[in-house]
């Protein structure tokens, strides 16, 4: 975290943190992250769709939070399938 600090200090180069909700939106980097701060099922966030867009409910004010990608990985990989044809439905 020392070395993040430091780079996200220096001017010569723009950066910032991927997990900031900006505009109601964000981009979800572990679906098994963050369940203190999202609404979950089991050990992943739950995902509602909107006109083809995943979704999350913040906690602390029920805002329905824009995620501009679901990152897949370990016990939420087998869920990709599953995610795309429900993108497919709404």
């Amino acid at each position: 975290m020392i070395l993040w600090t430091d780079f996200s200090r220096t001017p010569l180069w723009k950066c910032g943190e991927s997990t900031e909700v900006v505009n109601r939106a964000t981009f979800e980097h572990h679906m098994g992250a963050q369940l203190d701060e999202y609404e979950s099922e089991g050990e992943m966030k739950k995902i509602y769709w909107v006109e083809g867009k995943p979704y999350g409910k913040r906690l602390s004010d029920g805002m329905p939070i824009r995620f501009h990608l679901l990152h897949c990985w370990g016990a939420s990989e087998n869920r990709m399938q599953e995610f795309y044809e429900a993108s497919l439905r709404t």
